[in-house]
């Protein structure tokens, strides 16, 4: 049957949201050389887009043109929208009218067959994006109801398959907007998909321009710049290198460990640090106070009432907000009883490092764990564990050289009881008599802490080239951190583009140590960030003494003389003491 093309509308179910215009020239050539070979299908509706039933209508008219003239009805495709372009494609540019009309095969169609006939379709031919298969999915199961199995099997996939396509609509609009046109790939786009929940969506999206500007197409270049935008962000603790991932926390907690609840109170400092909703909402509440009947509560708020109901008080608006807001009720529960890091949700790894999303989190976990390894060295050694309200908050740290190295040696051996245990944040204390990185010996002896004290005084003149070596030490642990950051963007810049026999040539050339074996996942993006550090390190030498921004400033000068844009080095950032 014929109808105007001006009475034929698409599928409302379409998901390709473009036409390929070389397609409908194409097709429109086609048409206009041999013909229409296949009708479209599809069915009537009213003004409203409401179906109507073909065998209603016959009954009604006597012209198939009465239609539309006096019923008001229109045509809705299921299939044939290239078609239909490529008519009024035709029609434009002919002035006969001939192609102002197109046969239509009219039939009863559900809305749910619409869908399915719109989506078959264009599976077929393969015409859509992943981001317009990943909306098509969600509108299946929203509109109609249906389960990622069901869903999967219209579209010929698995169930876990529909569940990660679907959640390509999580990220930023913008890298959607990348991923539909084809900028980036679905896989680089599911790397970015992975560190969302520990970065914020600019950072994602600047990653995404990173990908699109410099045209990456291999793994380890997409991870090499992930790995250097996270280890530059505040809120993230990284938990180990891959050369030293020997499945702890920095050498400290095992990352299967499980620490229990943890008690210490979570601060409304901690729960900004994590929390990533919005900082203010306004929900229903009627007071005797206040004739108004909603209440608008700030970040300050959010985080009481979150606490309120993480610690299970049962007051109506806590019920309300963990509702509306299950992420602030859920940071709460994650600080009081955070999981093992190695299945936490927050855990994640690049390049073969390893980082935390929730840095308050490890530093909870690390607390706790001190605490843990005092009770167990204390109960190994019978030394008590320092308490400043019994033991004053003067005591000597232990050493090993000197005259107080020579009394905590004949202590320990006489088990003094002036002898304490004190917990040690930084790690990698001295762990000698106290098998924990963690665990340092101190004395709370007063003719010892006064004889300290006669000794630093002696010491005085000297301090201030301690001091200086501090310094230096300190700059030189940050510039080495800027370094770790930057070295796979230099080496990728300089070697990227070399073969494996070349780079394994160079390697044993300037004898460098590698972890890792050729053959090996992560070989090159490991070779390379170990291979950039070493010229790095080579090449800059003695200016890392001089701090990180000095570091910066010679590192953005090597990259102007090679060519490599600054703006690559310019994302990277470092915390430092002062900051």
């Amino acid at each position: 049957m014929l109808f105007p093309i001006y009475s034929i509308f698409p599928n409302p179910w379409q998901p390709r949201t473009e036409e390929d215009a070389e397609h409908i020239e194409a097709l429109a050539a086609s048409i206009l050389a041999d013909g229409l070979l296949q009708e479209p299908v599809g069915r009537l509706c009213d003004a409203s887009g409401k179906p109507v039933s073909v065998r209603e209508v016959m009954t009604r008219i006597n012209d198939p043109r009465e239609i539309f003239e006096k019923l008001g009805c229109d045509v809705q495709l299921a299939f044939g929208h290239s078609r239909l372009a490529a008519y009024r494609l035709l029609d434009k540019r002919c002035d006969n009218g001939q192609w102002g009309e197109m046969p239509v095969r009219i039939k009863d169609i559900s809305d749910e067959e619409m869908f399915r006939l719109a989506v078959s379709e264009n599976i077929q031919r393969r015409d859509l994006t992943p981001i317009e298969e990943a909306r098509a999915m969600r509108r299946y199961r929203e509109e109609f109801g249906k389960t990622s199995r069901e869903i999967g099997e219209l579209f010929g996939i698995s169930e876990s398959a529909v569940r990660n396509k679907m959640r390509l609509l999580e990220l930023p609009e913008k890298v959607q907007l990348y991923l539909a046109g084809g900028v980036i790939t679905e896989h680089f786009a599911r790397r970015l998909l992975s560190v969302q929940k520990i970065l914020p969506a600019e950072r994602i999206e600047y990653l995404a321009d990173e990908i699109a500007a410099n045209h990456y197409d291999k793994p380890e270049q997409v991870d090499n710049i992930i790995r250097a935008v996270i280890s530059g962000e505040k809120h993230i603790q990284r938990l180990h290198t891959y050369w030293q991932n020997n499945g702890k926390a920095n050498d400290l907690f095992p990352l299967d460990w499980e620490s229990g609840k943890i008690n210490y109170q979570v601060t409304i400092s901690d729960f900004k640090k994590c929390y990533r909703g919005p900082a203010e909402i306004t929900l229903p509440y009627q007071s005797v106070l206040s004739s108004e009947e909603t209440i608008t509560l700030d970040i300050e708020q959010i985080s009481l009432l979150a606490s309120a109901k993480a610690e299970g008080i049962n007051a109506a608006l806590a019920n309300q907000l963990a509702e509306e807001l299950p992420e602030a009720v859920e940071v709460y529960n994650h600080l009081k009883n955070p999981p093992t890091c190695s299945k936490c949700p927050f855990y994640l790894t690049i390049a073969g490092e390893g980082f935390c999303g929730r840095k308050v989190c490890y530093e909870r976990k690390k607390a706790r764990w001190i605490e843990l390894e005092l009770e167990r060295v204390s109960t190994e050694t019978g030394i008590s564990i320092y308490d400043p309200i019994e033991d004053g908050n003067q005591f000597v740290q232990y050493v090993s050289w000197g005259e107080l190295g020579d009394y905590f040696k004949s202590a320990i051996q006489e088990k003094s009881p002036h002898l304490r245990l004190k917990g040690y944040a930084g790690g990698n204390a001295y762990t000698t008599h106290t098998g924990s990185p963690v665990v340092q010996i101190v004395s709370v002896e007063p003719a010892v802490i006064q004889r300290a004290a006669e000794l630093e005084s002696i010491r005085e003149d000297d301090e201030r080239w301690v001091e200086e070596q501090e310094r230096q030490i300190r700059n030189l642990e940050e510039a080495d951190e800027y370094i770790n950051q930057i070295a796979p963007i230099f080496a990728g810049y300089l070697f990227g583009k070399w073969n494996t026999g070349s780079i394994e040539f160079l390697i044993r050339a300037i004898r460098l140590g590698v972890a890792v074996k050729p053959g090996d996942e992560n070989y090159r993006s490991e070779v390379m960030t170990r291979l950039g550090w070493y010229l790095l390190q080579c090449v800059i030498g003695n200016v890392r003494m001089q701090g990180v921004e000095a570091t910066k400033k010679y590192a953005l000068g090597l990259a102007k003389e090679i060519g490599l844009p600054e703006e690559r080095l310019l994302s990277v950032s470092v915390e430092t003491e002062a900051a």
